[in-house]
């Protein structure tokens, strides 16, 4: 009887060792920004004179970048990072940039630019 209880409890043992859950490895998910940031949005000046132009430099890392520009008053000349921006007329003149990349990430900034008579 006693090597009864004893095989049961060794096969017992064997059994249950061998049904161990493992633990599935977590699933990684790809990051889409891990590259892409848009870091700045500046203006050689952000003071001028109606009629005066500045430069506006859009600061990104990433891949594939594009710029998108758009003011609702003002004239935006060029293209890529860097553009040029003339004031109209007396005031505030928004001016903001989109900035995405190959991946589909996007981001914008906008900055003040203000015009004196």
């Amino acid at each position: 009887m006693k090597n009864s209880i004893l095989l049961f409890v060794l096969l017992l043992s064997l059994t249950l060792a061998s049904c161990t859950k493992k633990t599935p490895e977590p699933v990684k998910i790809p990051d889409n920004n891990s590259d892409f940031a848009f870091l700045s949005l500046t203006a050689a000046k952000e003071v001028l004179v109606v009629g005066e132009q500045t430069d506006i430099t859009a600061t990104a890392n990433g891949s594939g970048l594009t710029y998108e520009w758009t003011a609702p008053i003002g004239i935006l000349s060029g293209e890529g990072k860097t553009i040029q921006f003339t004031a109209c007329c007396e005031g505030d003149h928004p001016v903001t940039c989109k900035v995405k990349d190959s991946k589909g990430n996007s981001s914008e900034k906008t900055i003040n630019i203000f015009a004196n008579p």
